[in-house]
């Protein structure tokens, strides 16, 4: 009896691992894969060209299928970022710039993008003097779309750039359930490991009395 105990509690031990291993979660390298730029352009050339055409395809590799299983789909937001001396990462006004984005021959919805993750604006959260911070739209997974960025005025500064990056809400608490989940894997693993070390144990136990009888 207690060999077949031992072989039920090892089995048992096993399943959150097999669990974690079907449901193939989010993993913690997946969250820098998914706020990773699609696109960019400096201020200074798009300043000097005035207008850019961009080619931006919404990623559909094994990580992004787990964040959007994870998060959800994401927004594309195109925002002017920089860096700020006293605050670092910082996202501008983007009334100096008007965008338009294509896929084949329709044209996309676009909607106003507040502030994203991981830069700061001004400390109510949007500059006073912004009538937008950005524009934002979606599409399906693998989709590729053309972004036509124009420059309207000469406020772009050389230290800036326009770039294309996908955005949900609540990133922050996203981040938070990805951090949880990374320790629970641990305990999963380990948990693993005592069931293949209890299961081990009950086939040594099974040899044994198999031995006895003969």
């Amino acid at each position: 009896m207690t060999k077949w105990i031992l072989l039920a509690v090892g089995l048992l031990l096993l399943l959150p691992e097999a669990w974690y291993l079907i449901s193939d979660p989010i993993r913690p390298n997946d969250a820098a894969v998914a706020f990773k730029d699609l696109a960019e352009i400096p201020a200074f050339q798009l300043r000097e060209q005035h207008s850019v055409n961009l080619t931006v395809t919404a990623p559909n590799d094994p990580a992004w299928k787990r964040i959007r299983r994870s998060w959800g789909e994401p927004d594309y937001a195109i925002v002017h970022v920089g860096r700020n001396s006293l605050v670092g990462a910082y996202q501008h006004c983007f009334d100096a710039v008007s965008v338009g984005v294509t896929q084949g021959e329709s044209q996309l919805s676009l909607e106003d993008s507040g502030p994203i993750y991981g830069f700061s604006t001004d400390s109510d959260g949007f500059p006073p003097l912004c009538k937008s911070l950005g524009k934002k739209f979606r599409v399906r997974p693998g989709s590729a779309v053309q972004i036509d960025i124009t420059a309207q005025s000469d406020q772009l500064t050389s230290d800036t750039k326009v770039i294309v990056r996908p955005v949900w809400d609540y990133t922050k608490d996203k981040l938070v359930g990805v951090a949880i989940d990374e320790d629970l894997r641990l305990i999963v693993k380990w948990l693993a490991v005592f069931g293949l070390a209890i299961m081990l144990l009950a086939g040594l136990l099974f040899v044994h009395a198999r031995r006895l009888r003969s």
